[in-house]
Formats: structure tokens, sequence, C-alpha cells
């Protein structure tokens, strides 16, 4: 139990210094423990461990250049990922309408295939951007990038739904959006921390699932705060959020499937665009060293003697 311990806390330890020096100074502490745990020393071995725990690691010099670059970095994922989505937002709309607009049916079938037809095209903006989100992650700040993803797309929706759209749309996705991205935030901090364990398909996964049940969750604050009871019945609202995808029906009533309305469907589209680029960058690339390399050739730490 005390050598887990003591290789666990040295481990830590490691992780704290420049990647460069980790593996030697790993070897280095790691030969130390052990010298102390053949001696018997058993606490003596953890508070060594320990000590090198807390302590402040040495920082490499950073120059001008690098701080640029940094700022550049945090900057493009606060500020233009959110626009990116937006534009890939707007574009999807279009090309939605485009695609079965260029159908030679009627302008009722148009209006049924609309929806579905953007909604796969949502689809494939939010992969990209999921794509994007991953390759403009930044792996050794994982709660500027949680705040980037979720909050800085709810304060954009926000300001956008107050300064641009009609008196009532602000008292309507407001508390929606707030749920869902609020919702995201702790999703992606839980399925964050097991992609830096190394479990990132299953983080990937239930990342994913999470993010589907938060949306219907979403749906049905935005439906009963613009269709208070005793309209729409509140036994269809697990189907809502489908209907905004698809625009069937799906068992719903004609009333409330009138209730969802085209307000709900872009706040799905939206939210879908803004999760493919959060999940991508919450759970994209793994911070450098953390593929284990500081825990290979470890020497044994000796327990000690009984």
């Amino acid at each position: 139990m005390t050598r887990r311990a003591t290789a666990a806390l040295l481990r830590f330890a490691a992780r704290r210094w420049p990647e460069r020096l980790r593996e030697e100074l790993l070897r280095e502490w790691a030969a130390e423990a052990h010298v102390l745990g053949e001696q018997g020393r058993r606490w003596a071995m953890l508070r060594y461990a320990g000590s090198l725990a807390i302590a402040r690691p040495a920082r490499e010099p950073v120059s001008a250049l690098q701080h640029v670059h940094n700022g550049w970095r945090a900057a493009r994922l606060v500020l233009l990922g959110p626009l990116l989505v937006m534009l890939m937002l707007t574009l999807s709309l279009k090309a939605g309408w485009a695609a079965v607009g260029a159908l030679p049916v009627g302008f009722t079938a148009v209006m049924r295939l609309y929806i579905p037809a953007t909604t796969v095209m949502c689809l494939l903006a939010a992969v990209l951007l999921a794509l994007v989100g991953r390759s403009w992650s930044l792996p050794g700040r994982p709660v500027l990038v949680l705040a980037a993803v979720t909050l800085a797309p709810l304060a954009l929706l926000t300001l956008l739904e107050a300064r641009l759209g009609p008196p009532m749309q602000l008292a309507l996705l407001g508390p929606a959006n707030a749920v869902y991205f609020l919702g995201l935030a702790l999703l992606l901090a839980w399925t964050g921390s097991r992609a830096r364990a190394g479990r990132r398909r299953t983080a990937w996964l239930l990342a994913v699932l999470g993010a589907v049940v938060l949306a219907d969750v979403a749906m049905m604050v935005l439906i009963l705060r613009a269709n208070p009871a005793p309209t729409p019945a509140l036994f269809g609202a697990p189907q809502w959020w489908m209907y905004s995808l698809t625009g069937r029906v799906l068992g719903l009533s004609n009333w409330d499937a009138f209730g969802v309305g085209s307000l709900a469907e872009v706040g799905t589209w939206t939210r879908m665009l803004f999760t493919g680029f959060a999940i991508g960058a919450a759970l994209g690339r793994p911070a450098a060293g953390a593929s284990g390399r500081t825990s290979r050739g470890l020497p044994d730490i000796a327990p000690g003697r009984p």
C-alpha cells in the first residue's frame, strides 16, 4: 500500500515539471524511494514522495513571442470559436434550403423535407466543428477550455437574443440555453477528466449521450415556457426534441406539434453545432506527457521490511 501511494505521488510530482525533464527526474526520485524502502523506512519514503508532490516545480522561461502565441490560442478558442459556429449554422440553414429546393417536388413537400435536410446539414457541420475544436484545444488548460466552449456561447446567444430577436425571444430561449450550457459544462468536466485519464472512447460516447439528454431537457424547458399548461400535454415532452429535428409528429397531437414551432428548431440546431465544437475542444487532444510515458521504466519501489 505504501509503495503504491509513493509511486502515485512521484508520478504526480513528475507531471508538474517540464516534459523534457520528467523521465529523468522520475527515475532519480524512484531510485531514492527504493533505497528508503530497502532500509525499511516506509514513512520516510512516503514523506519524501509527498514533499516532491507539493514542492513548487521549476518553470522554464517563456519568451514574449510565446506569450503572444499562447494568448492568440486562447482568444481563438474564446472569440473565434463561437463566431465560427454561428457562421456554420448560417451555411447549414442555407444548404438545407438549397438541397430541398433543388428537388422536383411541390412546395408542400419542400416544407416537409426542409427540417430533416437542415438537421442532416447541421450534423455534418457539428462533426466538422468537433474536428476544429479538437485542433484548437488547449490540453494543459482544461478550465479555460470548459469556460470557452460553454459560458462564451451562452453569453453570445443571450446577447444576440436580447439585441436582435423579438421581445419575447430572450425570455423563451434564455432559460433553455442556460439549462443546456450549464449542464454541458458539468458533463464535459466529468467526461474531460475521464479523457485525461486515458478513457477517451468512453468519454466521447458519454459526452454525446449526455448532450442528447440535455438537449431533450432544454427543449422541455423551452416548450413549457412558450406554451404553459394545460397545453401542450406533458406526456409528449420527450418527443418534442425529436420533432424539432425531423418535423414529424411521431405520436404527438397536432396541437403539441404546432406548439414546438420554428423557434425550437433553430435553437436545437444552434445547440447542436455548439456542442460539436465543445466536445471536440474539451475532449480532443491529450496533454503532453499524458500517454503514460512518465511511468515507463519506473524502478520497483521496495515496500520495506516487515
